[in-house]
């Protein structure tokens, strides 16, 4: 499986093609990926941000534009919705997640 983006070009991988110079995909098998980096991604109508222990997800179906986000080191099954508690930690990666829209289209 392959993440969408990386912003880390240290980390590259595969060069993509095109438009994108500093960003490309990366093989999730790769190893850890440095807390710091955040991978974005878009699959069957979900969004989602993952930076070190943390995942937001946005369903385009929520048009409130509301994201949960969950603590992977704690709740690896994302069953437990820890947006309220962490707006902040939801406004990086939501940050995080414009920077690969505009990156990707």
């Amino acid at each position: 499986m392959l993440s969408a983006y990386t912003n880390n070009p240290k980390n590259l991988a595969i060069n993509a093609p095109g438009k994108i110079n500093k960003a490309t995909t990366r093989w999730y098998g790769e190893g850890n990926h440095p807390a710091d980096e955040a991978i974005s991604g878009e699959m069957f109508n979900n969004t989602s941000v993952r930076m070190g222990d943390w995942k937001a997800v946005h369903q385009s179906s929520d048009k409130t534009g509301s994201w949960r986000l969950y603590d992977l080191a704690k709740d690896l099954g994302e069953n437990t919705n820890v947006a309220d508690l962490h707006p902040d930690i939801v406004q990086t990666l939501n940050a995080k997640y414009g920077e690969y829209a505009r990156m990707w289209g």
